[in-house]
């Protein structure tokens, strides 16, 4: 069975939980499905079993899947230290701290890993499906694009697109990424899934069209719009947080600091229709908060100094 990768138009479109729904729907259908990302940078990781490092995406992706996490789901992953500095953990294991620059003179050899990781998986499992990054058409970082155009390019995978309608531009958004694409890419993209759709779904019946008319590429579904708060992998994702208020008791202040790492810490918290959770990200009086939290920090000396 070819391998599915799912591409983005932008940051936070959905790729992430679309690779989560896919999985357990694969699942349920009785094939052994593997999550993958081949490159993911995120301060949010998790430990596999076996003590090793992944991002947390992929582990909850894992759980999806009904299949046991490991360090082949996400074989790079890069933790930013500021600076243009980054903590490089290699199949669930440091490998080194290095500027960007330096990252990307390495890319050949982590290339090689990737592929590895990648062609034991397709051996392992029924179905790997590969989530991207980003946007597959950051035409300046295209040969370094391991998650996209590396994964989709070297083993021919089917492509979705997913597209977040919920920024407004979503016709514009499909059609760039469309022009963007090489050609061998965009002949192996299967459909796009519209994402993020708040109201009545029967009114993006022309939209539908359009895309499939003008564009030339059917419309896989409409999802709608819902606050699912699953764990976040990025300051992106901690930005859409959407808090259920019931009766609420104590209101928390949580100093985000450049640096801060492991927002999945705050996720009990913000499960909790008592207490109201506010991001602080610039100086502000805080007299109102009942409680002022410090959250982990991947630059401690760094974020010290910022407070």
């Amino acid at each position: 069975m070819h391998p599915l990768t799912v591409f983005g138009t932008g940051s936070d479109a959905g790729k992430t939980t679309l690779v989560m729904a896919l999985c357990r729907i694969f699942s349920r259908q009785g094939l052994r499905v593997a999550p993958f990302k081949a490159q993911n940078v995120s301060n949010n990781s998790a430990v596999t079993r076996d003590g090793l490092e992944i991002a947390r995406a992929q582990y909850l992706q894992a759980q999806a899947a009904g299949v046991e996490a490991s360090h082949l789901f996400n074989p790079v992953l890069l933790k930013s230290q500021g600076s243009s500095s980054v903590q490089v953990i290699v199949n669930g294991q440091v490998y080194r701290n290095q500027s960007v620059a330096g990252y990307y003179a390495d890319i050949d050899d982590l290339k090689h890993q990737v592929a590895q990781s990648f062609q034991t998986l397709l051996a392992q499992y029924d179905l790997v499906i590969a989530e991207g990054a980003g946007s597959p058409v950051e035409l300046n970082l295209l040969e370094q694009d391991l998650s996209n155009t590396f994964i989709a390019t070297t083993f021919e995978s089917k492509n979705i697109l997913v597209a977040d309608i919920e920024r407004g531009g979503v016709f514009a958004a499909i059609y760039g990424t469309l022009a963007l694409l090489s050609p061998a890419l965009r002949a192996n993209l299967i459909g796009v899934v519209i994402n993020k759709f708040r109201g009545d779904r029967k009114f993006f019946a022309d939209g539908r069209t359009i895309i499939e008319q003008r564009f030339g590429l059917p419309v896989l579904g409409v999802l709608p719009f819902q606050p699912l708060n699953i764990d976040m992998e990025d300051s992106q994702s901690l930005l859409n947080y959407q808090q259920r208020f019931g009766a609420i008791k104590i209101r928390i202040a949580v100093i985000a600091y450049p640096g801060l790492s492991n927002f999945n810490d705050l996720d009990p918290l913000m499960a909790d229709p008592e207490l109201e959770v506010e991001l602080i990200h610039a100086f502000r009086p805080l007299e109102h908060f009942d409680m002022v939290l410090l959250p982990g920090s991947k630059t401690v000396i760094r974020d010290l100094k910022w407070l």
